[in-house]
């Protein structure tokens, strides 16, 4: 269960200690950084250990300046490993350059947060960034590397710093070409609203519209021979992308039935309780932007399940920031619905929330990630013992 210590360890801290010095930043962030810093060394130190281990650790001793050419990953990921080796030529060490980012990805995403002025468990916030980028940082490291590049992205878009916003979203997207549907973010906050009570500049049926459009048009792209090529019975570039995640590796290995089933019925619930609760996100435009970005990422996931699993997997990781703001802010909202939020039962009931909401993010870390892949979690092993 090496896996679930830094999050244990963080809910510890923040449960039994955060109250003494809860006015205090410096600790709020502390812990946080304790609870990643630990992360960082069981994503380092593995040996044979993760979904991709093999294939990045055969890439980065057989990568050169003379062979750059010769690999197809993305261009400003072989500078970094050309760089990083030309450093230390250690994998573990290469790996440690990769995985500390999850630090100041925590960070990142706790100052984002911020900025909607709303209350959030800080706990529920590390556990959910940890559950939805474990994988990669276990695995899929360009996209790992990827996804930090665009959460500065996200960052300085909110600060409404475009270039700096744009610059960062290049780069993240020269270490991993899925950054490509981060571009949908901006789209998405271009429309939100700064007006009260109001979500979009346009109207409810445009919006829909749009989204209508879009999905026909990607179908289109995906299952009819109009659009694109044909390969036999199949789309070409259907069978391109499916196969780009590394499907016969990982997929035709893995039964998900149950796991696809558990996700989808989550962002179904999900999709209502905020729903019903939205009157709370309209406190400023940050708040009401990941209320309309969770939405997309709901049907843009639920509509890839059943026609690229691989695309819904890896592209929903640009909209997780969604779920992480609702996991992490839903207690009181829905505490405000049943009680006055000064009173004590309002109180007890946010702490109820939030720890149910920890039970199941615990739960569902351990069944749809660990479990559904334990062929290549376990058993852990590293280059200490």
């Amino acid at each position: 269960m090496i896996y679930l210590i830094p999050s244990i360890i963080v809910i510890l801290l923040n449960s039994f200690i955060y109250k003494k010095y809860y006015a205090k930043n410096y600790y709020k962030k502390a812990v946080l950084f304790f609870g990643s810093s630990i992360f960082v060394f069981i994503s380092s130190l593995r040996y044979k250990t993760g979904t991709d281990w093999t294939a990045y650790y055969d890439f980065f001793n057989k990568i050169t300046n003379d062979n750059y050419y010769s690999f197809y990953f993305e261009p400003l990921f072989k500078v970094f490993s050309i760089l990083i080796k030309n450093i230390n030529s250690n994998f573990n060490f290469y790996l440690f350059c990769i995985s500390i980012n999850f630090v100041f990805l925590i960070l990142i995403i706790d100052k984002i947060l911020s900025m909607t002025n709303m209350y959030y468990n800080k706990s529920i916030l590390f556990l959910s960034v940890y559950l939805y980028t474990f994988s990669y940082y276990m695995g899929g490291i360009r996209q790992q590397i990827s996804f930090f590049f665009s959460t500065v992205s996200l960052f300085y878009l909110l600060k409404n710093k475009k270039i700096l916003s744009l610059i960062f979203f290049i780069i993240g997207f020269l270490f991993h070409y899925s950054a490509i549907l981060f571009l949908v973010n901006y789209i998405i906050y271009h429309y939100t609203s700064d007006k009260k009570n109001t979500f979009l500049t346009i109207s409810f049926k445009k919006g829909v519209l749009i989204l209508i459009i879009f999905f026909i048009l990607i179908y289109g792209i995906f299952e009819t021979p109009i659009f694109t090529l044909s390969f036999g019975n199949s789309n070409l570039i259907k069978k391109y992308i499916i196969s780009y995640r590394g499907n016969s590796s990982i997929n035709s290995i893995l039964n998900y039935s149950l796991r696809n089933f558990i996700l989808i019925f989550e962002r179904v619930i999900i999709l209502i309780i905020i729903f019903l609760v939205r009157k709370n996100y309209t406190c400023n435009k940050i708040s009401k932007f990941f209320f309309i970005m969770y939405i997309f990422g709901s049907i843009f996931y639920i509509f890839f399940m059943f026609i690229a699993r691989n695309i819904a997997g890896r592209g929903i990781l640009y909209f997780r920031y969604a779920d992480i703001f609702f996991f992490s802010t839903l207690s009181e909202p829905i505490a405000k619905t049943f009680f006055n939020k000064n009173s004590i039962k309002h109180q007890n009931l946010s702490k109820f929330i939030s720890t149910l909401i920890l039970l199941y993010l615990l739960i569902r870390f351990y069944v749809t990630i660990l479990v559904a892949n334990k062929i290549f979690y376990y058993p852990y092993k590293n280059i200490v013992f």
